[in-house]
């Protein structure tokens, strides 16, 4: 049996619904109106969510403490309530990155598909007084070639996957900068 298109996206939207609404929020807290629309414009339409399950989704990820909403009212508008992202909920959207990263790149794989970019994006990165020496030096090193996320070839099945066959070639890294721990 072929599965339609349609059928695929709506399957992976909704095991993806936490990853989009934790990074939208993790940009700025949003309602629930302006999360649904941010998702599809940002995908090009790809992604759309009805109201109803987006509701339920964050109702849901507040349950959780990884999105806490309050009630906000505008003279002029609708009572609207915005959700942001709590410290809880970066954790878990950092979580929810490296897992989907390392996901897309064992479906890429499997399924012939060419790879595109990696991008990484730190979900709680904190910079400390007693660190600004080490940063300017980090900032000033010149840069190297980025490495490559090699996956093994032989593996066919995405859940056949182990730590073994993800190898990063090419990594040429500068020393290690040494910081004192901040307390």
């Amino acid at each position: 049996m072929v599965i339609p298109l349609d059928s695929t996206i709506d399957a992976a939207k909704k095991g993806s619904a936490d990853l989009l609404i934790l990074a939208l929020l993790d940009e700025e807290p949003l309602h629930g109106y302006d999360i649904a629309g941010r998702i599809e414009t940002q995908s090009g339409g790809t992604l759309r969510f009805t109201l109803a399950s987006l509701y339920a989704t964050l109702y849901r990820l507040e349950d959780r403490e990884l999105i806490r909403g309050r009630w906000v009212e505008r003279a002029g508008q609708r009572r609207r309530r915005y959700y942001r992202i709590t410290s809880k909920g970066r954790t878990a959207l950092a979580s929810q990155r490296d897992d989907w990263n390392r996901f897309i790149a064992a479906v890429t794989q499997v399924a012939g598909l060419r790879p595109g970019d990696f991008v990484h994006t730190f979900g709680d990165l904190h910079l400390y007084q007693n660190h600004l020496e080490q940063a300017r030096e980090q900032l000033s090193r010149e840069l190297r070639s980025l490495p490559r996320m090699k996956l093994n070839p032989a593996v066919k099945g995405i859940h056949d996957f182990q730590f073994e066959d993800f190898e990063l070639v090419e990594y040429n890294p500068h020393p290690s900068i040494k910081a004192p721990i901040a307390v």
